[in-house]
């Protein structure tokens, strides 16, 4: 394939302003200086430096709260006006490990239906904040709609089966599914963002606590060589 990095995703780079530039100029050098110029000792040491990288970019540099509101301690992205440059800062990240390119592309994918103007959910933003603002790192995990099981009718969503139901709970909502297949980072995430569908086969979306005690994980799975 005969292109540079910078024509493999189209995208306005002309509408990226000064100030998102130099937070790509940091996440370039960070791509450069901590994985690209040490790759042999990255590949050999990869289970280790890959959470270590990680850490230095979510939570050293901060990009861990890049989407969220200025109000709630992020970067204050969270307007369509900030997609050019947060494209950008995706390319950066996937230029040095494409693993981690794709949890971050998840994260702000999660956090674009919750914190992006104009559809801004105060309630959830509070909530999720000062999770994402402290200094531990987390790895949210997204569950799409997919192929289906074989003999089972399923609500569809763009013509792919949406296995997880979600319905009233008391004072709130149980969400079941099983043999779900997260997109990442199922093994340890800390959020599941869930496609499902109520009982009228309506699709939604629900976040569910890493930590809840009625989600039973499976064993891991190494796909395309990419750790997530």
């Amino acid at each position: 394939m005969n292109k540079t990095l910078e024509e493999l995703f189209v995208y306005p780079k002309e509408l990226v302003d000064e100030e998102s530039k130099r937070v790509i100029h940091l996440v370039r050098q960070w791509a450069d200086k901590e994985i690209i110029s040490k790759r042999q000792e990255y590949r050999e040491h990869y289970e280790n430096l890959f959470i270590d990288k990680r850490k230095t970019l979510n939570l050293t540099i901060g990009l861990q709260r890049l989407t969220l509101p200025e109000e709630n301690g992020g970067f204050g992205w969270n307007s369509p006006a900030n997609a050019p440059g947060i494209v950008s800062i995706l390319t950066e990240i996937g230029r040095a490990d494409a693993a981690i390119g794709i949890v971050s592309a998840v994260k702000y994918t999660i956090f674009a239906a919750i914190s992006m103007s104009p559809y801004l959910d105060k309630e959830l933003c509070d909530k999720l904040a000062p999770i994402y603002c402290a200094d531990e790192l987390k790895t949210p995990s997204l569950i799409l709609p997919g192929m289906g099981n074989i003999g089972e009718e399923t609500p569809l969503f763009l013509g792919r089966s949406i296995l997880a139901t979600v319905e009233p709970d008391g004072e709130g909502y149980a969400v079941s599914g099983k043999n779900l297949r997260p997109v990442n980072s199922g093994a340890v995430a800390d959020l599941f963002c869930v496609v499902c569908a109520d009982k009228l086969g309506r699709p939604c979306v629900a976040l569910i606590p890493g930590d809840d005690k009625n989600i039973i994980r499976g064993k891991r799975l190494l796909e395309t060589g990419l750790n997530v």
